[in-house]
C-alpha cells in the first residue's frame, strides 16, 4: 500500500474499508521466492493453489512457467502473507515483490515498526502505517493515546443482526446470545434476547398518536390491563433519538419501572409476558424457561414513535437481587436508542461498521461550574417524607461530590416566594417565619455551599430538614420538635426557585451570588402540586423564565398513582393529611420543558433519579460531545492514554440525549487527554 493512499489527519475517521473488504478474495500476481515449492502456472488454466485468484497448478518441477517466466503463485502463499489484515495485492500495489517506497511490506505486518499492525493503523484511520510517529510529535504511535483505543484489535466486540419483526437492525452488547439464537416471538411481532441474567424484548405496533407521550402512557396501561401492573421510578425527558444518513430522526421517552410480583416468577416468563400485554396478543409464557424466579423485578423500557407512526418498544429486565452497577449500565445500552437501527426500506438497511470512529476531545472543554438550588416542600403533609427527604439529600450530595465538578449547592423553600409577594403570611403556621430563610435572597442560611464547607453534609442536612422551635402537634403522629415542616400551606415550589434564582443573581458576594457561567439545576421535592401553575398559566409560560437562565429541572413529586403506573398513594382530604402524595403535574412539566426528568417522591430509593439529576447537569457543565452518535456498548475511553472504566461514580459514562460523555470521579483533570473510539451504524445495501 503506497503511502499517497493513506491521508494523514488528527481528525477521525479515514479508513480503507474497499480494501480490507478485499482480503478474502484478492491477492497478488509474482514470484513467491521460491523456486522448489512444486507448484508451477501452465497457463493459468489449472487449479488455483493458494487463493490468488491466478489459477496456479501443482506439479513437479521448477518455480517457471513453460514460457520460461516466473509463475504468477504470488509474493507469498496466503491472499494475505503477513497477516496484517490487508491483502497482498493492495501492498505490493505494483506486484514486484518488493517493498517500495511508499509501499507497506507485504511480508512484515509492522511496516514502520512501531508495534502496532498495519492494518490496525489502517483501520482506525488515524495512524500512518509508514511512519512510527505518525503526528511527529516525538511520541512513537504505539504510545499515542490514541493506540490505546483506535485499533482494531483492541475494539469492544458486540453481537448485531436483524430484527425483522421491529423492522431494525440490532446490536446487543459483549455476552449476549448471537442473534441467530434468540428466540422469536411471532405473533407478538417480537424478538427476545438475553445474557442468562439481563432479559430483552424489542416489538414493534402500529401507533394511534402523533405524540410520543401519548404512546409512552399507552404501553404503560397496557402494561397494567395485562396483569403487569408497573411501578414507574423514573422517568426521562422525550428526546431525539439518533438519525444514520438518511433515516428519519424519532422520538423517544423512557422509564425505569419496578414489578412487585405476587409470587417469583421466571424473568423469561415476565419478559414474554411483558410482550403479549403490549402487543395485545396472547404469548405462550411456558417456554424457553431460562431465567431466575423472582418477585422483585427491575424493567427498563424505551418507547420510539416513528415518523410513520410505528411504536418500537425496547425493554429489559432482571431480578433486583442481580441488578447491579454492571446491569444499570448494561440497561442504559439497551435501552437508549443507539443499540438499534430503523430499516428504511427492504433495500436500506444498516449494520455497524467494523472499522472504528476515533476521536481526541480536549479536556478543557470541559471543567465548568454548576451551581445547583433545591426547593423543598416545607408543609406539614411532608411529615410521612422526611425520612425519605433526608436519604435523597445524602445520596445527592455524595454522587454530587464524586462528580469531580466545581460546585454550590443552595437550599430553599416552597414558601420563599413570600418574601417579594406577601412576607407577613410567612408567620402564620409557626408564629414567626422561618428563622433560616434569608430575606434578601431566599436561601436558607444565606449562602451556597461548597466543597469547601466545614462539614457540609451536616450543613446540608440542616437546611433541608431543620426548623429550629416549629411543632405540629396536630399532626398524627406529631414529628420531632426542630422538623421542618411549619411552612406556609399554599407552597409555590415554582414561584420560589424562579425568584430565588433571580435574586441571588444580584447579590455581590462570592457564596451569595448565582455565578452567570455556571450551569443551573433546581430540584424540586414536594407532595403536592404547586398552587402557581393550578392559577397561572400553563407549563411552557411558566418554564420561561427557568429556560432563559438555562436551567435543567429535576422533579421529585408525587406520582399519578397505581392506576397511572405510579407508586404513590393520594393524600387524605383532611386538613392535616399527611400520609400520601398528589400528582405534582406542574413540577413534572416544567422538569420536562427544561430538559430535565422526573422520579417519583415515594420511592424508597432514589439512587436513579439522583444520578439522572446530576448526569442532566454535568453534560451541561462539560462539553465533551462526541462527533457521531456510537453503538454506546461499543464506546472505548482513554484518558492520557490509559483506559478508563464506564462507571457512574468514578469514571466515563454516555448520555444518549446530548450525544455526550460523562465523567465523575478523579480520572479526568483540565490537562488531559480524552481519547475515544466507537462503532457507527453505515448503511448497508446488500
Amino acid at each position: 500500500m503506497r503511502a499517497e493512499n493513506f491521508k494523514s489527519s488528527s481528525r477521525p475517521l479515514v479508513v480503507l474499508a474497499v480494501m480490507l473488504m478485499l482480503i478474502s478474495t484478492l491477492g497478488s500476481a509474482c514470484d513467491d521466492g521460491s523456486k522448489n515449492n512444486s507448484v508451477t502456472d501452465t497457463g493459468n488454466t489449472a487449479t488455483d493453489v493458494n487463493g490468488d485468484a491466478n489459477g496456479d497448478a501443482t506439479v513437479t518441477n521448477s518455480d517457471v512457467t513453460s514460457n520460461g517466466e516466473v509463475d504468477t503463485v504470488g509474493c507469498g502463499t496466503s491472499v494475505d502473507t503477513d497477516n496484517d489484515g490487508i491483502a497482498d495485492a493492495y501492498e505490493d500495489l505494483n506486484q514486484d515483490c518488493v517493498v517500495d517506497a511508499g509501499e507497506t511490506a507485504w511480508n512484515n505486518p509492522d511496516t514502520d515498526g512501531d508495534t502496532l499492525s498495519d492494518g490496525d493503523e489502517v483501520a482506525g484511520g488515524y495512524f500512518d502505517p509508514l511512519k512510527a510517529d505518525t503526528n511527529d510529535d516525538g511520541v512513537p504511535d504505539s504510545e499515542d493515546p490514541m493506540a490505546a483505543v483506535c485499533v482494531k484489535s483492541v475494539l469492544r466486540p458486540y453481537v448485531a443482526g436483524p430484527a425483522p419483526h421491529a423492522q431494525s437492525t440490532l446490536a446487543l452488547p459483549e455476552g449476549f446470545k448471537p442473534l441467530a439464537q434468540q428466540q422469536q416471538l411471532q405473533a407478538a411481532s417480537a424478538m427476545a434476547f438475553d445474557d442468562g441474567k439481563i432479559f430483552g424484548f424489542v416489538t414493534r405496533r402500529t401507533g394511534t398518536n402523533a405524540q410520543v407521550l401519548a404512546e409512552h402512557s399507552a404501553n404503560l396501561v397496557a402494561l397494567s390491563v395485562g396483569g403487569y401492573p408497573p411501578l414507574v421510578e423514573l422517568t426521562d425527558p422525550e428526546f431525539t433519538t439518533w438519525s444514520a444518513l438518511d433515516a428519519p430522526a424519532r422520538r423517544a421517552i423512557r422509564a425505569h419501572v419496578r414489578f412487585e410480583l405476587s409470587a417469583a416468577t421466571d424473568v423469561a416468563r415476565v419478559r414474554d409476558g411483558l410482550v403479549g400485554a403490549l402487543q395485545k396478543v396472547a404469548v405462550d409464557t411456558s417456554a424457553a424457561v431460562t431465567g431466575t424466579p423472582c418477585a422483585n423485578i427491575i424493567y427498563w423500557q424505551v418507547t420510539e414513535l416513528r415518523d410513520d407512526l410505528s411504536v418500537v418498544t425496547v425493554g429489559a429486565l432482571a431480578c433486583e437481587a442481580d441488578f447491579d452497577d454492571a446491569s444499570r449500565l448494561t440497561f442504559d445500552d439497551l435501552t437508549n436508542t443507539t443499540n438499534f437501527a430503523v430499516s428504511i426500506s427492504p433495500n436500506k438497511l444498516f449494520k455497524a461498521n467494523e472499522d472504528p470512529t476515533c476521536e481526541a476531545i480536549d479536556a478543557r472543554s470541559g471543567g465548568g461550574a454548576v451551581d445547583i438550588l433545591w426547593v423543598i416542600d416545607n408543609s406539614g403533609s411532608m411529615a410521612d417524607e422526611l425520612d425519605n427527604v433526608a436519604r435523597t439529600a445524602a445520596t445527592f450530595l455524595t454522587t454530587l461530590q464524586n462528580s469531580g465538578t466545581d460546585w454550590r449547592l443552595g437550599v430553599t423553600t416552597t414558601e420563599a416566594y413570600l418574601i417579594w409577594e406577601n412576607p407577613a403570611r410567612l408567620s402564620i403556621t409557626n408564629g414567626a417565619p422561618d428563622p433560616m430563610l434569608d430575606m434578601v435572597d431566599g436561601l436558607r442560611g444565606g449562602v451556597f455551599l461548597d466543597k469547601n464547607t466545614v462539614n457540609v453534609a451536616d450543613a446540608f442536612d440542616t437546611l433541608v430538614t431543620f426548623w429550629d422551635g416549629c411543632y405540629k402537634e396536630l399532626l398524627n403522629p406529631p414529628p420531632p420538635v426542630g422538623t421542618n415542616i411549619c411552612g406556609f400551606g399554599l407552597e409555590s415550589g415554582l414561584k420560589s426557585g424562579r425568584d430565588v434564582l433571580a435574586a441571588t443573581q444580584l447579590e455581590t458576594a462570592d457564596d451569595r451570588i448565582l455565578r452567570a457561567d455556571a450551569a443551573k439545576l433546581v430540584v424540586w421535592i414536594g407532595d403536592e402540586d404547586d398552587e402557581y401553575t393550578k392559577s397561572e398559566g400553563d407549563a411552557a409560560t411558566i418554564a420561561a423564565p427557568y429556560v432563559a437562565l438555562g436551567v435543567v429541572g429535576c422533579a421529585i413529586v408525587g406520582d399519578g398513582g397505581p392506576s397511572a403506573g405510579g407508586v404513590c398513594q393520594p393524600l387524605g382530604t383532611q386538613t392535616w393529611a399527611v400520609t400520601g402524595a398528589n400528582l405534582g403535574q406542574g413540577y413534572i412539566d416544567v422538569a420536562l420543558a427544561t430538559g430535565g426528568l422526573f422520579g417519583s417522591l415515594c420511592n424508597d430509593d432514589l439512587t436513579e433519579t439522583i444520578d439522572g439529576c446530576i448526569k442532566r447537569i454535568l453534560i451541561k457543565a462539560n462539553n465533551y460531545q462526541l462527533s457521531h452518535w456510537p453503538l454506546s456498548s461499543t464506546i472505548k475511553v482513554a484518558i492520557d492514554g490509559e483506559i478508563v472504566p464506564r462507571s457512574k461514580t468514578n469514571g466515563w459514562d454516555y448520555d444518549m440525549i446530548e450525544n455526550a460523555l460523562v465523567f465523575t470521579g478523579d480520572a479526568l483533570q483540565l490537562d488531559s487527554v480524552i481519547t475515544v473510539s466507537y462503532r457507527v451504524w453505515v448503511k448497508n445495501e446488500g
